[in-house]
C-alpha cells in the first residue's frame, strides 16, 4: 500500500506525508511547520500506534535522498537494481 497526502498550508508552505505499509516521510518546506506536523501525528498515532522518530532520510524505497543545506538543494536518485 502506497499513500501520498499533499497539502499547501498557506501560501507557499506545503506537507508531503508519504505512507508505506508502516513507515510514514514527512517533506515540508518550513521547519516550523515539520515540528508542528509532527507533535500532531505524535498526539494522535501514538495512542494506536508505536512509533519511532528516525531522523532525516537519507533512503526510502529504493530512492537516495540527498539534502545540502547550505546551497538549499534537495535532489533524490532513484536505485536501479538488477536481480
Amino acid at each position: 500500500m502506497r499513500l501520498v497526502f499533499i497539502k499547501k498550508v498557506s501560501g507557499s508552505k506545503v506537507v508531503f506525508l508519504m505512507l508505506y505499509v508502516k513507515d510514514i516521510l514527512l517533506i515540508v518546506n518550513n521547519t516550523y511547520l515539520l515540528k508542528g506536523v509532527n507533535i500532531w501525528l505524535s498526539k494522535n498515532l501514538s495512542k494506536n500506534f508505536s512509533m519511532k522518530d528516525m531522523r532525516e532520510a537519507t533512503y526510502i524505497l529504493e530512492i537516495n535522498i540527498y539534502k545540502d543545506r547550505f546551497k538549499r538543494v534537495a535532489c533524490i536518485d532513484s536505485i536501479h537494481v538488477h536481480r
